[in-house]
């Protein structure tokens, strides 16, 4: 909570105390409860990748997986009773790794990257396929998403896109998949997106980013018909994200601005608006402090 409140509030040598504190606990507990050690070291890296500071969490989670490989050292030449002790959450582990991973993309950090994709021994898995129903806990992305940033970084272009084709039938409403495949496939990417849209008639992204080729294509008409479609089948667009609910007033809004009707893409830019300001409310909200998370909700409604 202190973490978070100092980033809110911009203050760096709040943040930096706060920092300095979760550390010193975490490090206080590698001896005597090392797997609790590892879930708060998991845990202050999402908050760290939640807030942007990127480089704190690729330090903590370089420190951790060194202390990791040595408590593991140390069980295998313990007896069966005593090694309990140092027994790791594989759950814990795998968040562990995953807010590592994208620590180090978002660094653009990709040599290291590739190396704990490829030789970390604490994945539990035997390829990507058994990722893909995993999620990066800071930003709810899934885990394919940044194997795939990963694998065109490396110019592995084919299986880039075969990975996010994958990952888009295991989570048809992950934006952040559907904005790099249609990176990569360009127009390709509507035949997949019709499969999807037929397949599950309840779930909005495959219109919403199939109106985003159309605008591409100038096919301004057919775009505000998809986006239309996908309004009505999921206005409130809720179980998204920060930073994704309400992409498709975003869409509407570049829509109506083509057609040149500057009344309806103004109040589809106050929606926008008006939930990214919701937003951070949330955040400190989600900290107790109501009385500015009240006062951000009620600019909020200033635009819608």
């Amino acid at each position: 909570i202190l973490l978070q409140l100092a980033d809110l509030q911009t203050d760096a040598p709040g943040f930096a105390l706060a920092m300095a504190a979760a550390e010193s606990v975490i490090a206080s507990g590698w001896t005597e409860k090392p797997a609790q050690a590892i879930e708060s070291s998991a845990s202050l890296g999402s908050t760290l990748n939640r807030t942007g500071h990127f480089s704190d969490s690729a330090r903590l989670g370089r420190v951790t997986l060194d202390q990791v490989a040595k408590l593991k050292k140390i069980a295998s030449k313990q007896e069966p009773d005593e090694s309990e002790r140092f027994s790791l959450s594989d759950y814990d582990l795998r968040k562990l790794l995953t807010e590592q991973l994208r620590a180090l993309v978002e660094l653009g950090r990709w040599s290291e990257a590739t190396e704990l994709i490829e030789k970390s021994p604490w994945w539990g898995v035997r390829d990507a396929r058994e990722l893909l129903s995993q999620q990066v806990a800071s930003d709810r992305k899934p885990v394919g998403y940044y194997l795939a940033r990963v694998a065109q970084q490396r110019g592995q272009g084919v299986q880039a896109r075969r990975i996010l084709e994958a990952q888009l039938v295991v989570t048809p409403g992950a934006d952040s998949i559907y904005e790099s495949y249609l990176a990569i496939a360009g127009q390709e990417a509507r035949t997949l997106l019709a499969k999807l849209a037929a397949a599950d008639h309840d779930e909005e992204r495959p219109l919403i980013w199939k109106a985003q080729l159309q605008s591409d294509a100038g096919e301004w008409d057919d775009a505000i018909a998809s986006l239309q479609e996908a309004i009505n089948t999921h206005p409130s667009d809720g179980e998204q994200w920060r930073g994704d609910r309400m992409r498709v007033y975003a869409f509407m809004s570049r829509a109506m601005t083509a057609k040149g009707n500057k009344e309806k893409a103004a109040f589809f830019d106050g929606v926008v608006k008006a939930i990214r300001l919701s937003e951070t409310a949330d955040r400190w909200f989600e900290i107790g402090a109501y009385v500015r998370a009240i006062d951000l909700y009620r600019q909020a409604l200033g635009f819608f």
